[in-house]
This record gives C-alpha cells, structure tokens and sequence, in this order.
C-alpha cells in the first residue's frame, strides 16, 4: 500500500480524503477525529520504502485531488413553500439516505446533472434546473433538523423546501 495506489480508488468514489493505516486504504468526506503528532505515523508504505501509512491506532491522511464536488455549504436561493404532491423542483431523489445533509443531496443531484438541489422536511433532497413554482417564505419556515445529521444542519422544514445553488469546485 501507498498514497498513490490509495488516491484512484477514492477519486473515483468522489471522496475528499483518503487514509492508509495497517496497509489499507480508507475513504472519506469527513475527518472525524482529531490531528495527531506526525510521528505517531510510523509505519511505512510496504509499496514506497520512505513514505509512511499510519501507525499503531493512527492514519496517514491525505487530501483527494483531481475530482470535482459540489460546494458546501452551498449557496441558498431561499425557502419556499412545500407540498411533496405538488413539485417545487423537477423530481425527489427517493435515495435510502442514512445521513441527510446538503453534501449528500448535492452529490446526489450531480449524478443527475442538476444545477439547483433542495432540502425539505428534514429527509428529502429534490433536485431540478429551474424552480417550477413556489412562493417564498422567510427562513423561519426552513427550521427543520437534518435526519440523522450533525445538530444544527437544517433541511428546510414541514410545509417548506432551502433550494439551493448546486456549484462545482474542483479539488
């Protein structure tokens, strides 16, 4: 193992980060521990001699290069009123998503090549190119906490949708 046999493996699955501990490699979007002292990475890269990959209860972190992900957070267009019968966007993504959150409805509606994305309800990601109707409301309405998410992530709210801009960057 080494980061330049790990990397392929997590641009293609649209990661920001890759690990190598213990000779395998580990993909991800967030970093869900803290930073330790860089010698606690000992242990080197059994395919590349003088690099390391990891450690004794220790990753080797590294950024993914080369891919493109959606912005998050992203930029709103506001809230809107919400009925799930009647669209505000061109169609659900009806996704089993364990975790929702913006990141995971932008890259959603990416694969469906969509320039807007919306959250409602607190578990329902939408995505479409153009908003087909909604009347707006202030971001009062858009108060709903993420299912399954960080506390404090919110998307949109009962009888509202947050659409927002899907903007790429390049990492």
């Amino acid at each position: 193992m080494a980061p330049y046999l790990c990397l392929p493996n997590c641009q293609v699955l649209g990661k920001r980060f890759f690990g190598i501990t213990q000779n395998k490699c580990y993909c991800g979007n967030d970093l869900l521990t803290l930073k330790i002292t860089p010698n606690r990475c000992n242990q080197r890269c059994s395919a590349k001699e003088e690099t390391r990959c990891g450690g004794l209860n220790a990753m080797s972190v590294y950024n993914v290069t080369g891919i493109t992900i959606p912005l998050v957070p992203a930029p709103s267009k506001g809230c809107f009123m919400w009925d799930p019968i009647e669209l505000v966007l061109n169609f659900e993504m009806k996704e089993n998503f364990p975790v929702m959150n913006q990141e995971n409805c932008a890259r959603s509606c990416l694969k469906k090549s969509a320039k807007l994305f919306g959250l409602a309800n607190g578990n329902r990601c939408y995505c479409g190119n153009e908003i087909i109707r909604g009347t707006a409301l202030t971001q009062d309405y858009c108060n709903q906490q993420c299912q399954n998410a960080q506390y404090g992530l919110k998307c949109g709210g009962s009888f509202a949708i947050e659409i927002f801009d899907l903007v790429l960057i390049k990492v």
